[in-house]
């Protein structure tokens, strides 16, 4: 009888504890695919150049899109980062450095020019 009531006791925990990590698990895993991509920013240079800005992850990098108007999109990988610890992102063609907490953001061509922009909503509060 002994050995019957210990038995029901471990058959009884083995099956609760098993049935509660597959839950845990399945919510791990949405939560982390729901963050894999931020919604696109729109920043203008003072220039009028508009370019459209979004922040997502590949595998354990992180990375960002960049698209000017008429041109084709740009991916670029964090390299290093900045004084403020902000990522810097670059690939053959272009270096972005995030400024002003993510509100604005620096991009530079191969040749070193830079070009400072900021999110829209941010320039046209300025004017």
């Amino acid at each position: 009888m002994k050995h019957l009531f210990l038995l029901i006791i471990t058959v009884g925990i083995f099956a609760s504890c098993t049935k509660n990590d597959t839950q845990t698990t399945e919510t791990a895993v949405e939560q982390t695919e729901a963050a894999l991509v931020q919604k696109p920013q729109q920043m203008q240079s003072a220039a009028g150049e508009v370019i459209t800005v979004t922040y997502f992850s590949e595998g354990d990098q992180v990375a960002v899109k960049l698209q000017k108007e008429g041109q084709a999109e740009q991916i670029l990988h964090a390299k290093t980062v900045n004084a403020s610890g902000n990522p810097i992102f670059s690939n053959e063609n272009f270096m972005w450095e995030i400024t002003k907490d993510g509100q604005a953001g620096q991009m530079s061509d191969k040749n070193g020019n830079p070009v400072e922009y900021q999110r829209v909503e941010e320039q046209n509060q300025n004017k």
